[in-house]
């Protein structure tokens, strides 16, 4: 292209101009400007505006950062550890009960994940939105972390072969 220098054309013209310095020919050479990768993405900018928190009062809020953060039903209290969802559930034995997470209080669901919530009478499938959490009245299960024969129990489901009934299971 015309106008263009390559890497080597650049570098000697800036090396018979002695009134550079080193850095000033680095600049010039790269054109770019210095991008800091070191700060923390959740962190707020530097420079914040004095009603920034005002402005924004919910910082990143509803927000996933895929793995970065904590996933709290791989170490939450199953349905076996739950008495009073264990002796509802009393006809799934008690090894599929420990693969039957359940929200710890206070944890924030997955925005778009689909939950359940284990306390009410007739559990229904709900996606998840960006600024749900747990709560005391909820147990809430996590559809990813259940097995796929267990949440078609825990739905209602009745078909065998969906519940996995027909492979000599249940």
């Amino acid at each position: 292209m015309p106008g263009l220098l390559s890497l080597s054309a650049a570098a000697c013209i800036l090396h018979h101009l002695p009134q550079t310095t080193r850095t000033e020919r680095t600049r010039i050479m790269t054109d770019t400007p210095s991008v800091d990768n070191t700060q923390d993405p959740l962190q707020k900018p530097e420079g914040e505006h004095p009603f920034w928190q005002d402005l924004n009062p919910d910082f990143l809020k509803g927000e996933n950062y895929g793995d970065q953060g904590p996933h709290p039903e791989k170490t939450a209290h199953t349905a076996y550890d739950v008495k009073d969802l264990h002796d509802r559930l009393s006809a799934i034995n008690d090894e599929d009960l420990k693969k039957i997470p359940v929200m710890p209080a206070g944890s924030r669901l997955e925005q778009g994940a689909t939950y359940i919530d284990m306390r009410q009478s007739h559990p229904q499938e709900f996606t998840a939105t960006g600024n749900m959490s747990a709560t005391e009245n909820n147990w809430y299960v996590p559809k990813s972390s259940v097995p796929y024969w267990i949440w078609n129990v825990l739905i209602g489901v009745e078909n065998p072969e969906r519940v996995d009934q027909a492979g000599g299971r249940g």
